[in-house]
Order: structure tokens, then sequence, then C-alpha cells
């Protein structure tokens, strides 16, 4: 193998197919090369800093799993192979984990108004990110409480086109 530690001597290519011929070295060179993505990824997606490990495993599983069903002769290349799984493992476990922290069932504060502050911190994240009004809007909305685009859409006054195409740009 060429000099470790040093991925731009590789392509993905080489390196799944020597990851596939079971040299541990060129998993390492790969899994380090796509660590920066999927940090950037639970960054930019907006996961809350308490779930940051979490989200880091799962990110490395599925690049596990991208390297054992990656298919060579898709019209995909690998990198957006590997982001497109992980944009979808992320955001699943997104909404599942934002839809149990907002129905957890706090019995100390009983004597509260109901507010909707469980998810302050992943707000103030998504005003400081530099979307648009109607981006935040949305991603808000149908992101972070789990409205539907059609109910958005309505309340707006704007098509449910439109409601979709901001979620992705959100995202």
């Amino acid at each position: 193998m060429k000099e470790t530690g040093d991925f731009r001597v590789y392509n993905d290519y080489e390196l799944i197919y020597l990851i596939r011929m079971n040299i541990d070295e060129a998993k390492d060179i790969l899994f380090w090369k796509y660590s920066f993505l999927i940090k950037s990824r639970i960054y930019r997606l907006g996961v809350p800093k308490i779930f940051w490990d979490d989200y880091y495993q799962e990110g490395c599983l599925t690049l596990h799993r991208a390297i054992k069903i990656f298919d060579e002769n898709s019209m995909m290349t690998f990198t957006n192979f590997f982001e497109m799984l992980l944009k979808r493992r992320i955001s699943a476990l997104l909404r599942k984990d934002l839809k149990e922290f907002k129905n957890e069932v706090f019995d100390d504060f009983d004597d509260y108004p109901a507010s909707n502050n469980d998810s302050c911190d992943k707000l103030l994240e998504v005003s400081e990110c530099g979307l648009t009004d109607l981006e935040k809007l949305v991603y808000e909305r149908i992101i972070i409480y789990n409205e539907k685009v059609d109910v958005v859409a309505a309340e707006i006054g704007v098509s449910s086109k439109s409601i979709s195409n901001a979620k992705q740009r959100a995202l």
C-alpha cells in the first residue's frame, strides 16, 4: 500500500476494493477520510450536542453499511451514495429522538406552564445558520415539531411544493 494517513493518494474505489479484500489499513484510511463528512453532517443537520457522539457512531455504522452495499457500476459516486444514506439515517434518528424528547414527561415541573422550550437549543442553532425565514419556519414546524407539509403550507399560504423545497434546503 501507499503511504498511510494520506487519503488523497487513494480514490474511494481503490479503498473499497482493498477493504473488501480485508485490508484493515484501507478501512482505517476510508473511515478517517469520511469522519469529517460525518461530523459536518451531524452539525449541519442540527443535531443537539448531547447526541453528537451517538450520531457519530451511527454515521460510522452507516459508512460500514455503505461500503458493503455500494455498487461500483451505479451512476452515483461513493461519496454521494454515502451522503444520501447518512442524511437519511441522521434525519430519521433526529425525528425519532426529538419526538421522544418532546413527549417526555417531567413530573417535577408540573407547576410550570407548558411551553415549547424542549427544542430551545435546536432553535437557537437554526436561527444562527443562515437560513431564510421560510426555511427556518419550515425546519421548526416540520422537522422539529413534526407537523404535516400540507398543514403548514395552508397556514402560511404557499404551495406544498414550496414547503417541501424549503424543507430540503433547510436540511
